[in-house]
């Protein structure tokens, strides 16, 4: 099949939906939730996107973790038990730099869902709950911070300025996901957006 780019509305034989400036600037497509795009009779490949956090932010989470480790050491010689008490907080930070700081998003017939740290899978977001997808531009400020992030905006997994894919559910909030590429996150929101469309036929 021959397809256009992969930003919402092409190759779907309908008018794209209205452009809308995203943050900084940006131009992005966006559809409301309330409507789906026409279905896709081309079938589109799944798409997954390895991202990682800013570099001073991991470089921050691995010097705390080794101070609190030096801590750890230095009061060992006077209060062991002390020292063991310090123990749970150096590997929860470690934890967190490793699950948080790092992720895969996959996007497939099954919906969409990140891996974070390439293990943990959430915010899976299956084929029936989806409204509509785009692809823009992202940013921390807009969901409250890096990582696992709740706001009034949807439930964020995001790890830096950058592009984004965001899914807006037919019922409850947004699911966003930081991912490698604007090409990523187009191709996330073509593929999302067919499965919407298969999921809710005659809707727009």
């Amino acid at each position: 099949c021959a397809r256009g780019g992969g930003s919402l509305g092409n190759g779907l034989g309908t008018a794209g939906p209205r452009r809308i400036p995203g943050p900084g600037g940006t131009r992005s497509n966006h559809r409301p939730a309330s409507s789906f795009p026409a279905a896709d009779p081309c079938p589109r490949r799944p798409v997954s996107s390895r991202v990682r956090g800013a570099a001073w932010l991991v470089a921050l989470l691995a010097a705390f973790a080794v101070g609190m480790a030096v801590v750890a050491v230095l009061e060992w010689r006077d209060n062991p038990a002390r020292s063991w008490s310090l123990l749970p907080g150096v590997v929860a930070v470690l934890v967190a730099g490793v699950v948080f700081m790092t992720g895969r998003v996959s996007a497939d017939d099954a919906g969409i869902r990140v891996y974070a740290g390439g293990l943990v899978k959430m915010l899976h977001v299956r084929p029936g709950a989806i409204g509509a997808a785009e692809a823009r531009d992202i940013t921390p400020g807009e969901f409250g911070g890096w990582g696992l992030r709740i706001s009034g905006a949807g439930v964020a997994f995001i790890l830096g300025a950058g592009p984004g894919a965001i899914v807006n559910r037919t019922r409850g909030g947004a699911r966003i996901y930081s991912v490698a590429t604007m090409d990523d996150a187009d191709a996330m929101a073509g593929l999302l957006n067919s499965l919407a469309a298969r999921q809710h036929p005659g809707r727009s």
